[in-house]
């Protein structure tokens, strides 16, 4: 009978730290993400309200109060939806939102967790290399055959350095939709 204990994948180790490191930083600065995307997406240009006449700007819309996405408008969803529908304006709402040529707002938000991540990835990496001294080089194995490059294989730091990046922007971004998702959206309206 072997004692020796299981080798976890370095895959799952990066994976576990990760989502450690991504519960903190939304945790901490999650709602200040949600501030820089709604800074970089106020002038995104929405259609016309149904009835409207005329274009908003993704601002003008959270300054008024109004529905960002059809479903919350009241002329083509939102009498329908109840009290659900009455709702203020959610993160999620605006994550949804697209502008006239479809580009969305979540997309801003991306760039800000792949931003955040490329922060955090080089720190998470030395610390999991200091405590897991043969996590890069199992990592760079797991993933030997897209790893040659032109001048011979990768080194292994960066392909751990990599791997936590990449890991953690998309981690980040999930867990700001679970986490932020129903949390309205106030309006800078002071009436």
């Amino acid at each position: 009978m072997d004692d020796a204990p299981a080798v976890v994948p370095a895959s799952a180790v990066v994976a576990r730290a990760v989502q450690r490191a991504a519960l903190e930083r939304v945790a901490t600065t999650g709602a200040h993400w949600i501030g820089l995307v709604v800074h970089a997406t106020r002038e995104m240009i929405l259609a016309p309200a149904p009835g409207a006449d005329h274009t908003e700007t993704l601002g003008e819309r959270l300054d008024e109060g109004a529905a960002l996405t059809p479903m919350a408008d009241p002329e083509t969803g939102q009498d329908h939806l109840g009290d659900y529908g009455l709702r203020p304006a959610t993160v999620g709402d605006l994550l949804e939102t697209r502008d006239v040529d479809g580009h969305r707002v979540a997309g801003e938000l991306e760039l800000q967790c792949a931003i955040e991540a490329a922060r955090v990835a080089p720190r998470l990496a030395d610390e999991l290399a200091r405590d897991h001294p043969d996590l890069a080089v199992r990592l760079a194995e797991e993933h030997a055959g897209a790893l040659a490059g032109a001048g011979g294989p990768l080194d292994p730091a960066a392909v751990l350095c990599a791997e936590v990046a990449a890991v953690l922007a998309v981690t980040l971004v999930v867990m700001v939709r679970e986490q932020l998702s129903e949390v309205p959206i106030g309006t800078n309206d002071p009436n």
